[in-house]
Order: C-alpha cells, then structure tokens, then sequence
C-alpha cells in the first residue's frame, strides 16, 4: 500500500508530510508498523511519514482533520472513502459521510450559475450518447461506401475510445452541485458531433457516387445511340446524301440530344468547308424554310453536331441545315 501511495503523490520526491492515522486499539498493528519504520530500506519514504493513534476520545477531532485532508485530495484513507487502495468498493459505514466533506462548502463543485452552462446543458440532454462509435453502422447505411473514408472514421474511433476512458473517469467522481450533468453532456455532445459529421461525409461521398454512376450510365448509353447512329449512316449515307442533295440544303436534323444540341447529317460536298474550331456557324430551318435556330457546328468520328446559341422549343429530327455563308 505504501508504495501505491509514494507512487501516485511521490511522497519521498516532493518530501510530503504524510500521516497514518490507526485506531488506537490495534495496538500490535502499531507497534509493527513503527518497527517497519525503523527497519525498512525505504528510509527516505519513511522519513516522511508519522504514525498517529487515535482513541474513541479523540476520534472525532481526529477524523475531522481526515475529512479536510481528504477534501484537498492531500491523503488517501484505507477505510473512509469510496474506494479502498486497491480499487475495491469500500462498504464502511463513513464512506458516505466523508464524500460529502470533500464538496463542503462547494470549494470543489461549485454550483452552475453560469446561463449558457445551463443552456448548453438544457440542449445537450435530448441528444443520445454511446460509449463506442463504430464507423461501420455509418458506412452500411448508404448505397456507396469508400475505403478511405472508412479507414478515416476507424482513425476517429480510436479517439473517441480515448475520449470514452477520460469521460468514464470524471463521471465516476461523485459530485453533488450539477457537474455530473454537465460530464453527461459533454458525452452527448462529443457523440453526437463525431456521429452526425461521420453520417454527413458518408452520405456526401455516397451522393457524389451515385451521381458519377449516373453519368457513366449516361455516357455509355450515349456512346451505345453513337454507334448505332454510325451504323445508320454508314447504310444510309448515299440515301442521305441525295435527300440533302434534292432538297438543295447543306444538311438536315438527325437528332435532337437537347434543347441546346443537336446531331446533324451533312452532305459529303460541304462536309471539306466545315472546320472543327467552332467557327462554321449555320442556320436550321423548318419545312417552310423559317429560322427556328442557329449555332456554331463541330464534328467528332465523322458525327456533325451543331451547339446552339440559345434553348430552342420546336426543334424536330428532318429540319434543314444551312451554312451561313461569310
């Protein structure tokens, strides 16, 4: 036991006058520890410590001077507090009375008269709280996980493990003016921070995921309506190129993608003037030879697209198309 005590308040280093406070009555229990005092090795410790008995008379006095000891956390009692030396739970019929001296007064746990202590207190207590954080509940919850991101949140964990171990220790000190809550809420609130902003990150990187999996289903579906648009005009193309021909236009309307592009079929005679740098401007015309729209054409794998200058309502696949002339 003595070695436990120099251990946590260094009794020999710091030279702390220290007490053993013994019953009077176990006098033999006396007599060895004086006889310990003089034969032991320790002699430096032991120099520090003066063995004290006390009589049913002076008990009181005695364990007064214990419980304002105890209080400033200045002595350890093998039977009056809480907990004995070694960790176990003590049942002795004191303990109680003594935990209340060490907040007498409320030099230890001072009532909370703080507004915004309250407040954050107050707000604090509809959160729920765990003791673990496991990253794998957040990262089963959404449709897309990442790796990384889930390697981050194990990082997390482990500080709030360290976190839950400092948290369990200052809620295990009995207190009696509101510090207990105010240690319940810092634990609701430290659980709820590192679990909401885990769960928003997992669900932004699931959002970004399924969006980069719709635009991949996009792009193959239209490198999919590209190949068969090839094949059409591989088969078509001498058919095409007459109609344009005929119709003595440069072009015509394949397929409308958007309200701002569409895909153009043009003749092989003009296809040489059409340059790929945005610079070939045209008109679409409709079957009554009116402007419904203009923009700059672009060609890439032997597909003409034209990029409009603004949104057009009626665009229809078989309109013509016009190069403007410089």
């Amino acid at each position: 036991f003595l070695d436990w005590l120099d251990n946590r308040y260094g009794i020999a280093y710091n030279r702390l006058k220290t007490i053993l406070s013994v019953d009077g009555a176990a006098s033999p229990f006396i007599a060895q520890l004086r006889h310990l005092k003089k034969t032991s090795q320790h002699k430096e410790l032991w120099r520090n410590i003066d063995i004290k008995a006390f009589t049913i008379k002076h008990k009181d006095v005695n364990l007064g001077i214990i419980k304002n000891a105890f209080a400033y956390g200045v002595l350890t009692i093998l039977n009056e507090g809480v907990y004995q030396w070694n960790g176990e739970g003590n049942k002795h019929r004191l303990a109680r009375e003594i935990e209340a001296q060490r907040y007498k007064n409320g030099k230890l746990d001072p009532a909370i008269k703080d507004s915004r202590v309250n407040s954050a207190v107050q707000k604090a207590s509809s959160l729920i709280s765990y003791d673990y954080f496991d990253p794998n509940l957040i990262n089963q919850s959404v449709t897309y996980s990442d790796d990384e991101y889930l390697q981050e949140l194990r990082f997390l964990q482990k500080k709030y493990d360290d976190y839950i171990v400092l948290n369990n220790f200052a809620s295990a000190i009995p207190y009696s003016n509101g510090m207990d809550s105010i240690v319940l809420s810092e634990k609701q609130l430290a659980y709820d921070m590192v679990s909401s902003v885990a769960q928003v990150g997992a669900n932004r990187i699931s959002s970004v995921k399924t969006e980069n999996a719709r635009l991949s289903n996009q792009v193959e579906k239209y490198k999919d309506e590209l190949s068969k648009l090839k094949t059409v005009l591989e088969n078509s193309s001498v058919l095409f190129n007459d109609y344009a021909k005929k119709a003595k236009v440069d072009g015509f309307v394949l397929s409308v993608t958007s309200s701002t592009e569409i895909i153009a079929y043009i003749q092989s005679e003009v296809r040489p003037v059409v340059k790929n740098d945005g610079s070939t401007r045209v008109n679409i015309v409709n079957d009554k030879n009116e402007k419904v729209a203009s923009g700059a054409m672009r060609f890439k794998d032997g597909i003409y697209y034209v990029s409009l200058d603004e949104e057009a309502a009626e665009l229809l696949p078989g309109y013509f198309v016009k190069l403007i002339k410089k």
